[in-house]
């Protein structure tokens, strides 16, 4: 449908924004980078209320003695990061002379501090990252204030210090290898056979080998690409995965460029996938703020497959669902429109002249606020992860994925302020992750209004106009079903369940707080998008 002179964008699912609401202070500040990882405790086991657990009135009705639960903490990260030792990384010059790309490095750094995140995951390709030491692949820099988290004797963590704030990330190293993905290694693996794919087509033997080995370096034995179909789920639950992810953006960004990290081949066709992103291309004077150019993208490419892979293996046992960023820093387009190729191109861009800009000069994907499309700040600004911990430390980041004890957010939306989701068995307080017998009371508060941290602005009256769908599911042996909505702004649930499964909350959205700042491009607005996703509450028998 034609919409004043343009193409009308129509959008699959998904979104984003940035930030996120702290606890009573942040958790790495009472940490030591030395000190060992406390124990978890489980639901149940501590005596202790923590400072943001519900009180009785906050459950809207929860009786009884105050709840009593485990001591968390929510901190805030990104995973699946790709930089100056993966091959392809830093517009595929990640070493130059031999030395990692600094400039790039300084790209990464800034970005992780700028977006106020607690962890970082790198999963570098093991062409390059297999080369080097650590802490080398931890980002380490002790001219920079870096302080390294050594575990007998051996560098495992890297506390990277942020300029100017002092804050600190906690940056740990992995790799990527055909769906392999390990979250958080102490040290390279032991066997080279170890850094290898993951998938259907290796023999399963090998697969298992390879996850002993993992865990072996202390990592979390995670998936990437959950979307392809050469990996089953069959194969991740053979295999003992304990992660996978649910999506990650470079899914959306292939579908733009077809397949590859650059734009190339035939001009007409390279002009229409990249038309799509004209409103946001530099030279554009449309009002649509650069960082909603993913909406546009998720009209290309929104996979569920990733998704729907969980469910499924959720069925068996759990499988923590995470979203993975998958950043190169790599995206370009070929100069297609030049010699006897320019005319046609001239005569089908009349409305998409910053589009033909880009396919004339070529090199990287530029948006109007003159930043690359793929830069580390923005693209890690559309998602993150959220992990409930009882300590900022590499064990209590591994163990919180183990568990399941997390939610993933879409943060281009904005901060889902007051979002919450837990559950109770008696006078125990039941977090993200927990295992319980029933019957058991689940909670939901919708969040109250899309809050702005940065991104794309939005004043208060506007996040009042956005429109949510919040849905309590349940996965069991026959698959997935709903169990409750909630369709307001601020609307709880509280739902006494005793039907054996896991118990999720997806939340979506329709932006029409975003419509001013998406410009001429408003119409991306009207579109359901998926907000926010949780790992499940599991009631047993």
């Amino acid at each position: 449908m034609i919409a004043n002179g343009r193409l009308q964008l129509f959008v699959g699912a998904l979104a984003i924004l940035v930030g996120c609401s702290r606890n009573d202070g942040h958790p790495s500040d009472a940490i030591d980078a030395q000190q060992g990882d406390p124990g978890v405790i489980g639901p149940g086991d501590s005596t202790q209320t923590p400072s943001d657990a519900p009180t009785d009135q906050d459950h809207d009705g929860l009786a009884g003695d105050p709840m009593v639960g485990p001591a968390l903490h929510e901190v805030r990260g990104v995973l699946h990061m790709h930089s100056a030792y993966s091959h392809d990384g830093c517009d595929n010059n990640p070493q130059p002379d031999g030395v990692p790309n600094t400039e790039c490095i300084n790209d990464l750094r800034e970005a992780i501090c700028a977006n106020d995140f607690d962890f970082l995951y790198m999963t570098d390709h093991p062409h390059l990252m297999q080369d080097f030491g650590f802490p080398e692949v931890l980002y380490y820099d002790a001219g920079r204030g870096d302080e390294l988290v050594m575990q007998e004797g051996l560098p495992i963590a890297n506390r990277l210090k942020c300029a100017g704030t002092g804050q600190r990330v906690l940056v740990q190293a992995g790799f990527e290898s055909d769906h392999t993905a390990p979250l958080g290694m102490h040290h390279h693996l032991e066997h080279a056979t170890s850094y290898g794919a993951l998938n259907d087509a290796r023999p399963l033997e090998e697969c298992q080998a390879t996850v002993t080995d993992i865990k072996n370096a202390g990592a979390v034995v995670a998936v990437v690409h959950s979307e392809e179909p050469d990996l089953s789920a069959q194969r991740l639950l053979d295999s003992g995965v304990e992660a996978m992810e649910w999506y990650n953006v470079h899914a959306s960004l292939l579908a733009l460029t077809g397949g590859s990290d650059t734009l190339s081949g035939d001009p007409l066709q390279a002009l229409d996938k990249i038309r799509i992103i004209d409103d946001f291309l530099l030279g554009s004077d449309s009002g649509a703020h650069p960082d909603l150019v993913v909406l546009a993208l998720f009209n290309l490419a929104m996979p569920e497959a990733g998704f729907e892979k969980w469910r499924t293996v959720n069925q068996t046992r759990l499988v923590t669902g995470l979203l993975g960023s998958d950043i190169h820093r790599n995206g370009s387009v070929e100069p297609v429109c030049s010699g006897s190729a320019l005319l046609a191109c001239e005569a089908a861009a009349v409305l998409y002249p910053n589009a033909l800009t880009v396919l004339i000069s070529g090199g990287q994907l530029m948006l109007s606020d003159n930043v690359r499309l793929d830069s580390y700040a923005r693209l890690q600004r559309m998602l993150e992860n959220r992990l409930l911990v009882t300590a900022l430390t590499p064990d209590g980041l591994a163990e919180a994925i183990r568990l399941g004890r997390g939610y993933s957010v879409f943060t281009l939306f904005g901060e889902p302020q007051g979002f919450k989701f837990e559950g109770s068995h008696g006078t125990t307080l039941l977090p993200l992750g927990s295992v319980s017998q029933g019957p058991v009371r689940l909670h939901v508060q919708a969040p109250t209004a899309p809050g702005l941290v940065r991104g794309a602005p939005f004043t208060p009256t506007e996040a009042l106009t956005a429109e949510i769908r919040m849905v309590l599911k349940r996965i069991d042996a026959q698959g997935t079903t709903d169990v409750a909505t909630v369709t307001t702004l601020g609307g709880t649930l509280d739902q006494n369940v005793t039907a054996p499964g896991a118990y999720y909350v997806e939340l979506w959205i329709r932006p029409y707080h975003l419509e001013n700042a998406l410009g001429d491009a408003r119409e991306l607005a009207d579109v359901d998008y998926r907000w926010l996703l949780t790992n499940p509450i599991r009631v047993t028998p």
